[in-house]
C-alpha cells in the first residue's frame, strides 16, 4: 500500500511487459529504470480506485548528491528566508520536503 510524497526520489521506468495473474485482479510488470526523478506533487484521480499519481521532475545523473552537512545548511536557509517545512509528510531522518507557496498540483 506504499504510495510516494512530494520530494520523494525514485526512479523512471519503461514498462516492457505487462501480463495478467490468474483472476485477473493483479499484474506481472517488469520494466527498466530510465532516469532518476524526484516528486513535485501526488494525487488520487476520481474513478481510478484509488490509483495514485505523481507529477515529477528528472533528475540528472551528472549532478553529485548533497553530503549531509550541505543539506543541513540549506534547510537552514531555505527556512531562514520563510520557506515552510512540510515535515509531517516525511521522515526527517531521511527525507526532507520544502516549499516556497502553494503547491501547483493544489486546487
Amino acid at each position: 500500500d506504499y504510495h510516494c510524497f512530494m520530494g520523494d526520489v525514485g526512479f523512471v521506468i519503461r514498462v516492457t511487459a505487462l501480463s495478467p495473474q490468474r483472476g485477473g485482479s493483479t499484474y506481472s510488470i517488469s520494466g527498466v529504470a530510465e532516469s532518476l526523478a524526484a516528486v513535485a506533487c501526488t494525487w488520487v484521480e476520481p474513478d481510478a480506485n484509488g490509483l495514485h499519481h505523481a507529477k515529477y521532475w528528472r533528475l540528472s545523473s551528472e549532478v553529485p548528491q548533497l553530503v549531509a552537512g550541505e543539506a543541513h545548511a540549506l534547510l537552514q536557509a531555505l527556512a531562514a528566508r520563510g520557506w515552510k517545512s512540510d515535515s509531517e509528510n516525511v521522515d526527517v531522518r531521511c527525507a526532507m520536503s520544502f516549499r516556497e507557496s502553494e503547491s501547483e498540483c493544489e486546487a
